[in-house]
């Protein structure tokens, strides 16, 4: 499954990828930073990313989430 995330830090030397993670790790999935980091795709706009936390898991916090407005 595919999540689109709008970032609004710029592509430069990774800050971009930092705060997808950051913002995943911390304000959706309540995990350290550490526990999101991009795995491919560092470079491209599409990312896998892995989390160190049960799939299923990792699922529910991200429907839960998906209702929200993180503006």
């Amino acid at each position: 499954e595919s999540w689109k995330i709008i970032v609004r830090a710029p592509p430069v030397e990774g800050q971009a990828n930092a705060r997808v993670c950051a913002f995943l790790a911390k304000e959706v999935l309540g995990l350290s930073k550490k526990s999101v980091r991009v795995k491919s795709g560092e470079l491209s706009r599409n990312k896998v990313l892995e989390i160190d936390a049960e799939l299923s898991w990792v699922e529910g916090r991200l429907l839960a989430f998906g209702g929200q407005d993180a503006g």
